[in-house]
């Protein structure tokens, strides 16, 4: 039977099928009993069959916790990399492994991103000669779990080897859990530029390695396939989150600076203290939403050179510099200035 009170993790969060089954394989491999962890985790064994229907992040992290107690392995979420294969999350899968470059298939993955799991937004962003994939989740529960984060951070690296048939090892990563034990197996995926607890998940690659060719780039194949993406995305987005709504509005009016829980509640046709407890409902807050969305975007914005600090409190509805700093600070413990620094010297 489920038991999800120990679980912060919103019922709106979810992951297709493709995870659990992927998740599955990998507990067989590693000697475990598929049909047993399926009735200890209280699944139907028919979320195998319905690869591409959406099932809550909260029974995957159960599933994921049941393994980890009969296999006892730290580093279950880098077994689970070794096992999977990009075409292993269905369309989304197949589209990228025919894109023209890495980065177009990650930008395809990113676009199409719902259509295999719905925990947030990730991201590229260039820096000097090197590129990075940045994952920003809607809630920091989502990565309480490190199985999770490792099987998401270290696919960017295992995908971007198998799309481009060669050996990509990032230049630096860095990952939102504690330092754990290494174990040879994580070196050999992450290197040995690793930072620990972290505000974000991130793994940076060499410009050369990002635009590298994709092997089996077919570009009548992938039109066909980005199609099919838009038709299956465009059914999912009228039953998207709450949260995943507001947190559009939220993008839009920053630059205007009207970004109150009375200016938003009126964007989305409710009462204040309606969007406050529906956001509730899903565990995350008017807060933490705006503040995800403006670290996010501040990232963003300080790649650009010709915006001064000024410009881009502005873009993220701040009134003046000093209180973009000091926020910006908080989140990364550097300045902005002392960011920008840090990533012309890299």
């Amino acid at each position: 039977m489920r038991n999800h009170d120990t679980l912060s993790i919103s019922p709106e969060w979810s992951v297709v099928g493709y995870w659990f089954r992927n998740v599955l394989d990998t507990a067989q491999g590693l000697g475990c009993d598929r049909d047993s962890l399926l009735l200890q985790a209280g699944l139907s064994p028919g979320i195998l069959e319905d690869l591409e229907t959406h099932y809550p992040l909260a029974d995957l992290y159960q599933l994921i916790r049941l393994i980890r107690g009969h296999c006892g392995i730290e580093d279950l979420g880098l077994h689970y990399v070794l096992n999977a294969h990009p075409c292993g999350m269905g369309l989304v899968g197949m589209a990228a492994y025919t894109a023209p470059t890495v980065r177009a298939a990650w930008e395809l993955v990113f676009r199409y991103r719902h259509l295999v799991m719905n925990t947030g937004n990730s991201q590229l962003l260039n820096e000097g000669d090197t590129c990075s994939i940045r994952w920003y989740p809607y809630s920091r529960d989502i990565v309480s779990d490190r199985c999770f984060v490792d099987a998401v951070t270290a696919g960017w690296i295992s995908n971007s080897q198998a799309l481009s048939g060669r050996t990509i090892i990032p230049t630096s990563v860095e990952l939102t859990y504690t330092r754990p034990r290494i174990t040879s197996l994580f070196s050999e995926t992450y290197g040995n530029n690793v930072s620990f607890d972290q505000p974000y998940n991130s793994i940076t690659f060499r410009r050369t390695d990002i635009d590298a060719p994709v092997r089996y780039a077919n570009e009548r194949v992938h039109r066909v396939l980005c199609r099919e993406a838009e038709e299956a995305i465009a059914h999912l987005r009228a039953a998207c989150a709450f949260s995943e709504k507001l947190e559009y509005h939220i993008r839009q009016q920053l630059p205007q600076g009207e970004t109150t829980v009375e200016t938003l509640s009126a964007l989305m046709h409710v009462a204040p203290r309606t969007l406050q407890r529906r956001l509730k409902r899903e565990n995350t807050s008017f807060h933490e939403l705006l503040v995800n969305v403006r670290h996010e975007l501040a990232l963003q914005h300080l790649q650009e050179e010709k915006l001064s600090t000024l410009d881009v409190a502005l873009r993220l509805g701040y009134n003046q510099a000093s209180s973009f700093c000091t926020a910006f600070k908080s989140w990364t413990g550097l300045t902005p200035s002392e960011y920008r620094g840090e990533q012309e010297a890299n």
